[in-house]
This record gives C-alpha cells, structure tokens and sequence, in this order.
C-alpha cells in the first residue's frame, strides 16, 4: 500500500512539475525554418498554395475540406491524422515569393500564423523559409509543445514532405524570422 501512495507521490509531483514550468514559459514563440530545393520557385509556389491537393503529400493530413471565403481570403479546414481538425484563411499573399496564413480557431488551445518566404537563388533553385508566429495557451501543452516536441517540429514536417515531394532530402536550418512585424494580435 505505501508504494501506491509513494507513486501517487511522485506522480502528483512530476505532473505539477510539469504544470508549473509550463506556467513559467512564454505563451507567444516565434521560429523560424528554412530549407533549400533546386525546384524553380513557380512548382514550390504551386505546391503550397494547391490547398486541396496537400493530403496527397502531407502525411499529417487525412483531409482537406476546401470552405466558402472569408471575406476575402481563401478558407479551408484541415484534418489530421489523429483527427484533429483545425481550420485556416490566407491572411495574405505574392504570388511566387509570400504566403501568410492564419488559424481561426480562436477558443483552441493554440493558434497563430504561419509566413512563407520563398527566394529566388543563383543556381535556379530556391530557399524557403516558414516562420512560424503562435501561442499556446495552456500551460500542459505549452510544456509539450516547448519542451517534449520543440516549435518547429511542425514545420519540419511539412518542409520534409516538401522535399519528398519534390524528389529531394530537405536539409532544414534554424533561420532568421520573415517580416519581423504581422501585426498578428497577441495570444488571447
């Protein structure tokens, strides 16, 4: 009986632990990735702006369901994997060299904005670069997100599933955010 209350314990421990850290970090992150293909920038623009094409090369995503404009801006909601569904605008776009996009789903317990960036370089290939601008709002999630599985895993993935896409190994690099100022509101 004294084990079982010992791993109570120390379960209670780890898990407030978690919590509290969790508290302690920062609710807004920014990150920011970036890879090189040889692609021309036209096909790498065609592939992340094909919306409802992504589940044939984004292994993340189950579904994409293409929804009426917002406005302005072009809607969709995707489904994961493990059915998470989530549901997003293009805040803004140049065609061939600037994407932003946004999650809606304001009440989750994450949101923010994703920028492409992509640049022309001298051999006839390009550089991507995908900031990432969010927050997480609970504090069990935040630990996770920060600590377990790091901010740019997401990005990682999908600049992987690029690349395999594209025929090519995606070498991702740490890199400097794009458009320092979104204007993105702060984490409610």
């Amino acid at each position: 009986m004294k084990w079982v209350v010992r791993f109570a314990g120390l379960l209670a421990t780890i898990i407030g632990s978690v919590v509290v850290i969790g508290w302690l970090l920062p609710q807004n992150h920014v990150t920011a990735r970036s890879v090189e293909y040889r692609a021309p920038m036209d096909t790498v623009w065609k592939l992340i702006t094909d919306i409802a094409s992504m589940p044939g090369w984004r292994t993340d995503l189950a579904r994409v369901e293409i929804l009426p404009p917002l406005g302005q801006q072009f809607a969709w909601r995707e489904t994961s994997g493990g059915g998470d569904v989530l549901t997003f605008v293009r805040a803004e776009a140049r065609p061939s060299t600037f994407l932003r996009t946004t999650i809606l789903d304001e009440g989750g317990p994450f949101g923010g904005e994703w920028v492409h960036d992509l640049r022309q370089d001298e051999k006839g290939g390009m550089t991507l670069t995908i900031t990432e601008r969010g927050w997480v709002r609970n504090p069990l999630f935040r630990f996770v997100s920060q600590i377990v599985i790091g901010h740019n895993a997401t990005i990682d993935a999908y600049l992987s599933a690029l690349g395999d896409r594209l025929g090519e190994t995606a070498t991702i690099q740490d890199a400097v955010p794009a458009e320092a100022d979104s204007g993105m509101p702060p984490a409610p």
